[in-house]
């Protein structure tokens, strides 16, 4: 059972190398490491699509609630209450967690273009991954 690692890792698609970033952002001015990353875009982004989401997900409360019930018909009179709430609740949240996510993308997109996404801690410097 003495086995030997193999000295290289295996092969991975460079693909996805390009993706991983492979050291922290450099402020483009003094060049520190000391960078902060803010994200205010893509917190107020998703919270609003998240508001968005659960307001939406309101208006297909009846579907979710009709589906639910269809499936909880099996358990009987009980059952048919009980899953049209689960219906009506899993609408909601699922509705919320789309819009949030659409909102977090949209906000961070907004953070790179427009917000300047990162500041650095040594000169004060904002900017974003595009400026480098």
């Amino acid at each position: 059972m003495n086995e030997t690692l193999p000295s290289e890792p295996a092969d991975v698609p460079s693909n996805i190398l390009q993706v991983l970033p492979t050291e922290p952002p450099r402020c483009p001015r003094c060049q520190s490491i000391h960078v902060e990353t803010r994200s205010y875009g893509k917190k107020i982004g998703g919270a609003i699509g998240a508001a968005a989401g659960v307001t939406s997900g309101v208006a297909v409360i009846l579907s979710g609630a009709e589906v639910g019930a269809t499936v909880g018909a099996l358990a009987g009179p009980a059952g048919i209450v009980a899953g049209g709430l689960v219906g009506s609740v899993l609408a909601v949240l699922m509705s919320g967690a789309a819009g949030c996510a659409a909102g977090a993308v949209f906000g961070d997109v907004i953070d790179e273009t427009v917000l300047h996404k990162h500041r650095c801690e040594e000169c004060a410097y904002v900017f974003s991954n595009t400026n480098t």
